[in-house]
């Protein structure tokens, strides 16, 4: 016999707590409620064994009490106990819920679990901006969406993902002390997360709309080509000074990198003019005369 327990067995020991803590707990539940509350450690006893049936008596003592206080006891349908608890609560007391599915018919609802954390995580979403304005504008954007969640336009999960990045969106402005997303603030946001540029579409024509912005996400695509068209000028331009040559193909090919990469000029007729032309030699670089203006880059031999 296990030590403390006298002549008792293990399983008969767990058996008298059991029953110690059912009566204590019947004692505390009104009339009302308790046949409930006993039929439901009743199955629970069966379905776990003494030891864990007494372990679980006070927790879901707690999921009755709550029963109690909203006469839900009786429902058969899981959408007013989702309201009224929420699904995230009614998951901490799923033995209860598969008791009151097997004995009482009661209809689990997918659905309504689903769409009942997804408000509760757009609620989440809604709270932690102090900005006024900032706020007002996330608060704004919601009630946008909700329109098209009643038109049925989207869905609820839609609504979220669509808030999740503009909430990010205005933490981040809010760091640069401004209230409403400016292009750089868009562009720094994308650059840390460009696999959210089609989530924040939406977010970016709202704002375009009821702050009069203009911001574009065409723009950010298109300084993100150049930038990545630049570093590779850059690389090339390096490598040519690693290992130059003196010949005039060679030369030709670096006043047309370099053009490009100090100042943007590129194009057959660039090409064309170098090729006939040649630039000029002032000592400490290239000159290249191009429709009335003079445009300076560095000899190949000098370091970048």
């Amino acid at each position: 016999m296990p030590a403390g327990r006298g002549d008792c067995c293990a399983e008969c020991y767990w058996h008298q707590v059991y029953e110690q803590r059912l009566r204590f707990n019947l004692d505390v539940l009104n009339a009302s409620i308790q046949p409930h509350y006993q039929a439901f450690s009743g199955w629970l006893l069966g379905r776990s064994g003494a030891h864990k049936a007494s372990r679980y008596l006070d927790r879901y003592l707690t999921f009755f009490q709550m029963l109690e206080r909203t006469g839900l006891i009786e429902t058969t349908s899981y959408q007013p106990l989702v309201k009224e608890f929420g699904a995230e609560v009614l998951r901490r007391y799923q033995l209860a819920a598969l008791w009151l599915k097997e004995s009482g018919g009661w209809i689990d609802d997918e659905a309504t679990r689903l769409n009942d954390s997804e408000q509760r995580s757009i609620n989440r979403l809604l709270q932690g901006i102090s900005n006024q304005q900032a706020c007002d504008v996330l608060v704004g954007y919601y009630e946008y969406l909700q329109a098209k969640l009643m038109r049925n336009e989207m869905s609820l999960r839609s609504v979220r993902l669509a808030l999740t990045p503009a909430k990010k969106l205005l933490v981040q402005t809010l760091t640069s002390k401004r209230s409403i997303p400016e292009q750089q603030d868009v562009a720094a946001y994308l650059s840390l997360v460009p696999g959210q540029k089609a989530a924040l579409h939406g977010f970016i024509a709202y704002l375009n709309r009821s702050q009069n912005s203009q911001l574009s996400m065409a723009l950010i695509q298109k300084t993100k080509h150049k930038s990545q068209a630049k570093a590779a000028l850059e690389m090339r331009l390096a490598q040519m000074v690693q290992k130059p040559e003196t010949n005039r193909r060679f030369q030709e090919r670096w006043a047309i990198t370099a053009l490009a990469y100090f100042h943007g000029l590129t194009g057959p007729a660039i090409r064309q003019l170098i090729a006939n032309e040649g630039l000029e030699d002032d000592g400490d670089g290239l000159l290249f005369r191009y429709q009335g203006l003079t445009y300076w880059i560095p000899k190949c031999s000098m370091q970048l």
